[in-house]
């Protein structure tokens, strides 16, 4: 488990309120919404909560970034704005009570053509990375081919993170990379597979030539290895294979950041864990119990 700053523990704890009145005591709980805190504190250069209702434009939570994000679509795929089947409390205790997310449809009835898919604009000096999402892949390993979830090009060269699918039994359902670098097209696979649908905290880093998945805020066994050849400025796809908007996944996203540096085991690990109610959280709720029915029957 991963040790927390002062500051992350103070914020998980649940704050009771007492108020007294003729009857008794009524204790009032809540938990602060720290994931958000901590993915601003990591600095990306943007961070697209997913909140909007309408429009095809992504607010960019970073308020000194000039980056911008615009939903899209390809072929007959789709985008659906405000899906309450996003992360939110209890289950995620660190998230805000009204958070909604976005739902792609993609790669309908097996036709490669369709996405639907969050974009950015182009993001100067790239040379690490690290992209960092909620997925729920509602289609699973189904796909004939392959599902592409997430990636980025600068135009020319680009490698998406796509989830294989029955074309190789192999390896269905497993995670991988699709690029093409410079060297041709590759696919190369990690070691993790996700084959069921249910939301999961996914980061895809890339350090100099080495690209690592992590889920859930655990790193993959396997890591990737890849040429750096990428231009000037990039552009981030969520959704759909960057190079071209096809192959989009079916599903739904929430909380998407982008850095421009690679980040480490341990914050990755603090992300995830700081969307999660903590066991203090679920003790001073039991306390807090216990001190209304003492009163009460005082």
């Amino acid at each position: 488990m991963n040790s927390l700053t002062l500051k992350q523990a103070v914020s998980r704890l649940v704050a009771p309120v007492a108020v007294f009145g003729a009857v008794g005591i009524a204790v009032s709980l809540h938990a602060a919404p720290v994931y958000s805190d901590n993915v601003l504190a990591s600095n990306p250069v943007a961070y697209f909560r997913l909140n909007e209702t309408s429009g095809s434009s992504a607010a960019n939570a970073v308020i000194s970034s000039t980056t911008t994000g615009s939903y899209g679509i390809r072929g007959s795929g789709s985008y659906t704005l405000g899906s309450t089947n996003a992360i939110r409390p209890p289950t995620y205790g660190g998230l805000d009570a009204g958070n909604v997310a976005v739902s792609l449809a993609g790669d309908v009835g097996g036709e490669s053509r369709n996405a639907g898919y969050l974009a950015t604009s182009s993001v100067a000096s790239v040379t690490d990375y690290t992209m960092e999402f909620w997925l729920n892949n509602t289609r699973g390993a189904q796909d004939t081919l392959i599902t592409f979830v997430a990636g980025t090009t600068d135009g020319a060269k680009w490698e998406s993170l796509g989830i294989m699918g029955s074309v190789i039994p192999a390896y269905q359902g497993r995670f991988c990379v699709g690029a093409n670098v410079g060297a041709g097209e590759t696919t190369q696979y990690f070691s993790g597979s996700l084959a069921t649908a249910g939301w999961h905290d996914v980061a895809l880093v890339r350090s100099g030539d080495k690209l690592n998945l992590y889920v859930d805020g655990v790193k993959d066994a396997t890591t990737i290895t890849l040429s750096t050849s990428f231009g000037a400025a990039n552009s981030f796809v969520i959704g759909a294979r960057a190079s071209d908007k096809n192959w989009g996944m079916i599903g739904l996203i929430d909380e998407a950041a982008i850095y421009t540096t690679a980040l480490s085991d341990g914050v990755i690990a603090d992300h995830y864990a700081s969307a999660i109610p903590e066991p203090a959280s679920l003790v001073l709720l039991a306390l807090a119990g216990v001190v209304v029915l003492r009163r009460r029957r005082a």
